[in-house]
């Protein structure tokens, strides 16, 4: 029933807590965190240095060391998740047990924060730009692997005053400026609780008296007070009462491991509790079926996970039910772990992967084990890649991602220059992986895989005619993308004698297409055609239908652009398409359909064009391509506004930008900024067009790009018309500013006079939430101001700032200040002081 409200007192409202306040507010704040299951035991006063410690702007690197299975990863989360709202920039957590490389710590926090590389420009530059005056706590998690590529950190901490890290390790980083806290054993009190705490979430039935309560308490003590032992133990009462248990317990169960004995008497350096540590996981290892040890020992080789058909595969359990029960089991022993947040999905604890290996080894299981896995990932490629190549590619970049870190992993094994079989699988697989590393720009990663086999590469190898072939095709496109075409071309010719003299006519037909496009960019048009024309013809012979439409769709583009051949653009492209079945959605016919378009919008053909464009947007949507998609919103805007629709072009131009932006595509994001200056200026808000338009231009001339999109009718007077309606000074005082625009604040101008203009102001409720002051701060904020310059406008402290703009974001239900400023615009809270500026 609805109950009108009184005038006399206004509406009713809920009051909130300050807990429930602080809940809101902590969950408006950008993170990743992983959920926090059960409480922390013990570790007050653990918890409560690092709180302090991460709390002063003079400390901001704090390492967490110990051994494995202290509880340094779970006290980090509490942690993290304790000081969410301290950290408005973002929490984020990052688990490097998967990475060998010091190299790669910066491109795995990139990838976190779905920052692109850029071809041109190192990632630490990106990084540097994208987290400046973000107010941002990183966890990264099992760094003492990396311990050597320490000064990557001190990097990041120099170049970003803003960030604070929370590193957990068994060893600490000896970094100017670290403040250690080291981790030690609980207490028997506390791990007497943690056990009870375990058994009871396992089993609601465990019940303790005081003679219990002292068995346990000689268990835990026996475990060194170690928690992950103590769960493990405690899983067990499930089977045994805790008297069993204890007796049971023996320091060296036998029969006892190879590498336990190891421990025991060749490695005397480590702790006694991390032998202890081994020797509780080696007892429950021995209480499992053989085929539950087969399938411990197989799933310990998997880096980041796996599913039940990779690991039935690599343990030789091909029943499907057989492998379910198994996994089931050790899911219920706790040694196997659902993955978080994906599903049919597994993973291991750090540490019970590291035994499974060990027990590898022991069994003598090694060689033959990581062979069938090597072999298990480079098949999965090869089966990815033709996927991708049949038009399957949104399915299997998804199953790329899912298994990304165990793909590296098989190339760690594989590119040993000792075994010439194993080399072989390594480079097939990277052959596999060619499509998914450059076009999600993983130009680092790649890099490194493909120099590494070049440098291992030895006689047995470089003999190999055929695995040459596909080594320096691959280094070749690496170039390519590099921007390297002289490099790239080299290569490629090198890639098509080698294809010549072992027959391998696919890829020789492939190469020539590469060696072509680069020849172009190269301006060698004559060569270039005669490797078009051959290629083309070696496809056709061999039924190459992928390389023939690719090859056709390139030389359309080449016509159309280089050679201003319309008409054999258009019928390269429409021979491409008739390859193709006539429902295809695949990456290939949205590309082309997109060149046609581009074609259409030239020669004026605006009503086709836009119905065209429509299409690929839908489809792109539905096959997940965000580059296509992102393109076709930016050429239907230019469409919107030959056709002098200006909300819905604004509405295209804002959907394209941010797309662009996120995925990283600065050719077509600088494009964009041209675009909304030409929308400025249809809305004669000239100094924010002049701004926008000398940006591109001074970004453009320092990282020179090929163009997306193409070029509006009347372009090349553009400039002239805007410094008319200007005066030429006003119109040199805008140029000079917008050329010294970082790219993020080109991005958040150009979003702001991107949206559409006829929205009205509105009196929401949202407004009423928010204090004179935010409302002081939300104005400085949308007008592009970092919190540094808000702090000095506004005569308050950075840290008073920063909860502002925190609180801002709650209230308003935004997840960040472009968002927020998106909505400062659309409530009218700049007035016209904004377009005008």
């Amino acid at each position: 029933m609805n109950t009108p409200e009184n005038p006399s007192t206004g509406p009713i409202t809920r009051k909130f807590s300050r807990g429930e306040l602080q809940i809101m507010l902590a969950e408006s704040i950008p993170n990743n965190l992983p959920a926090i299951h059960g409480q922390i035991v013990g570790r007050e006063k653990e918890m409560e240095s690092i709180e302090q410690f991460l709390g002063r702007d003079d400390i901001r690197l704090v390492t967490l060391t110990g051994f494995g299975g202290i509880g340094k990863t779970t006290l980090a989360i509490h942690a993290a998740h304790a000081m969410i709202k301290s950290f408005p920039g973002g929490v984020f957590f990052i688990d490097l047990g998967a990475v060998i490389d010091p190299e790669l710590i910066l491109p795995v926090i990139a990838k976190t924060l779905n920052i692109q590389e850029e071809s041109q420009r190192p990632l630490s530059s990106t990084l540097k730009d994208f987290l400046s005056n973000r107010t941002i706590l990183f966890v990264l998690d099992n760094f003492e692997q990396l311990v050597n590529g320490a000064p990557v950190i001190t990097g990041l901490i120099d170049s970003n005053p803003c960030i604070h890290l929370l590193i957990t390790s068994r060893e600490g980083l000896r970094l100017r400026g670290e403040q250690v806290v080291p981790i030690h054993p609980l207490p028997v009190e506390d791990a007497t609780a943690l056990f009870i705490q375990r058994a009871q979430s396992l089993n609601p039935d465990f019940q303790t008296n005081e003679g219990d309560v002292a068995v346990i308490a000689e268990l835990c003590a026996r475990l060194d007070g170690l928690p992950l032992a103590i769960e493990l133990a405690a899983m067990r009462t499930k089977m045994f009462a805790p008297q069993t248990l204890l007796a049971r317990f023996k320091p060296d169960p036998e029969p006892a491991p190879a590498t336990l004995d190891l421990l025991a008497s060749g490695a005397r350096d480590l702790p006694a509790r991390q032998q202890t540590l081994r020797n509780t996981i080696a007892w429950s290892y021995n209480l499992l079926a053989p085929v539950e040890q087969k399938t411990l020992r197989a799933a310990s080789l998997f880096a980041s996970g796996f599913d039940l058909d990779m690991l039935g595969q690599l343990a030789e359990i091909p029943q499907q039910v057989e492998i379910l029960q198994t996994v089931s089991s050790l899911i219920d022993k706790h040694l196997i772990q659902a993955a978080p947040g994906k599903e049919s999905r597994f993973t291991l604890l750090n540490t019970i992967r590291e035994f499974g290996r060990e027990k590898i080894r022991q069994q003598n299981e090694w060689q033959q084990l990581t062979d069938a896995y090597i072999q298990l990932y480079k098949d999965l490629a090869g089966r990815l890649a033709i996927e991708i190549e049949d038009g399957d590619s949104a399915r299997a970049i998804n199953r790329l991602d899912s298994e990304h870190n165990n793909l590296l992993t098989a190339l760690d094994l594989a590119l040993d220059p000792d075994d010439g079989k194993r080399f072989a699988a390594g480079i097939h697989l990277m052959a596999g992986l060619e499509q998914y590393w450059f076009q999600h720009g993983y130009l680092i990663e790649s890099e490194k895989y493909i120099n590494r086999a070049l440098q291992l590469a030895g006689n047995q190898i470089l003999n190999d005619a055929h695995l040459c072939a596909i080594l320096y095709g691959l280094k070749g496109t690496l170039q390519w993308a590099r921007n390297d075409f002289e490099g790239a071309a080299k290569y490629h010719q090198q890639t098509i004698t080698l294809c010549e003299q072992c027959g391998d006519d696919i890829r020789l037909a492939r190469a020539m297409n590469n060696l072509a496009v680069n020849l172009d960019e190269l301006s060698d048009y004559e060569n270039a055609s005669r490797y078009y024309e051959t290629g083309l013809a070696l496809s056709q012979k061999i039924g190459d239908n992928w390389n023939h439409l690719r090859m056709l769709s390139n030389m359309g583009i080449r016509a159309h652009h280089l050679l201003k051949d319309t008409l054999r653009a258009e019928g390269y492209w429409q021979a491409a398409l008739a390859l193709i079945p006539p429902q295809s959605k695949s990456f290939e016919t949205l590309s082309i359909q997109f060149n046609l378009a581009c074609m259409g919008y030239a020669r004026q053909e605006l009503e086709h064009t836009a119905a065209l464009l429509d299409d690929i947007i839908e489809a792109a949507s539905e096959k997940s391509f965000p580059r296509i998609r992102a393109y076709s919103c930016g050429l239907l805007a230019l469409v919107y506004l030959e056709q002098k629709r200006i909300q819905p072009a604004a509405s295209r131009l804002v959907e394209a930008l941010e797309a662009s932006y996120t995925i990283g595509e600065l050719a077509l994001t600088y494009e964009l900024f041209e675009c909304i200056a030409l929308l400025s200026m249809s809305q004669m808000q000239y100094k924010q067009a002049a701004k926008l338009f000398a940006g591109a231009e001074a970004h453009t001339a320092k990282e020179p790009i090929r163009r997306v999109l193409p070029l509006w009718n009347g372009f090349d007077k553009t400039v002239k018309t805007l410094a008319s309606a200007l005066g030429r000074a006003a119109f040199e005082r805008a140029w000079e500013e917008g050329k010294n625009l970082a790219y993020e604040d080109l991005y958040l101008l150009a979003l702001r006079v991107g949206k559409p203009p006829e929205i009205k102001p509105t009196q929401n409720e949202f407004l009423t939430l928010l204090t004179e002051r935010e409302l002081d701060t939300l104005r400085l904020l949308a007008r592009g101001k970092t919190n540094q310059e808000i702090s000095q406008d506004l005569f308050v402290t950075l840290k008073t700032v920063e909860k502002h703009v925190a609180n801002i974001l709650h209230k308003l239900g935004v997840r960040n200040r472009t968002e927020a400023t998106t909505w400062a615009i659309q409530h009218n809270l700049l007035g016209t002081e904004l377009r005008e500026n």
